[in-house]
This record gives C-alpha cells, sequence and structure tokens, in this order.
C-alpha cells in the first residue's frame, strides 16, 4: 500500500475536555419565551402598564444582533455607526 502524505491527512483532536461545573437556576420558566414580553407590550397599548423595555432600548438591541449577523456574514469587522441607531 501506498504511503500517504501527513499533510494530506485531516487532523482531528479527540481529547477529552474537564467536565464544566454545573449551575441550576432557582427558577422555572414555563412560559414560551416571548410570552411575558408579549402581554407587556399588549398591557401597555391598552394603558394599563408601562413598557419594560423602551423601543430606543429595543432598536439599540435589534441594530446590535444585525450587525453581528453582517459580521458574521462578511468574515470580518463591519462599523457600528451613530445613523444606524437613529429612529
Amino acid at each position: 500500500a501506498e504511503e500517504k502524505d501527513p499533510e494530506d491527512l485531516a487532523a482531528l483532536d479527540v481529547t477529552e475536555t474537564e467536565k464544566p461545573t454545573e449551575y441550576s437556576v432557582p427558577v422555572a420558566i414555563d412560559d414560551p419565551q416571548h410570552q411575558r414580553h408579549l402581554e407587556n407590550f399588549f398591557a401597555a397599548v391598552r394603558g394599563e402598564a408601562r413598557l419594560r423595555c423602551p423601543g430606543e432600548i429595543g432598536l439599540a438591541a435589534l441594530v446590535s444582533a444585525r450587525k453581528a449577523m453582517e459580521s458574521a456574514a462578511a468574515g470580518g469587522k463591519v462599523a457600528l455607526e451613530a445613523r444606524d441607531f437613529a429612529l
């Protein structure tokens, strides 16, 4: 059999790592992921509550997440500019 050049072989590290420390969360959240946010939003629309997350904060979170996705797609850095956060 022909010997293969080590440079042509794929390398795979199967070293077992130490098991991470387990942490328990003292509360259980059984509601669907966005239920509490939506309940608060609709209560605010009806005038029964104040928004827990103001629109400006929601916009900043959305812009930041979108820029992170653009950066990942581009495979590099993308610029964050003040105009990206303008209403």
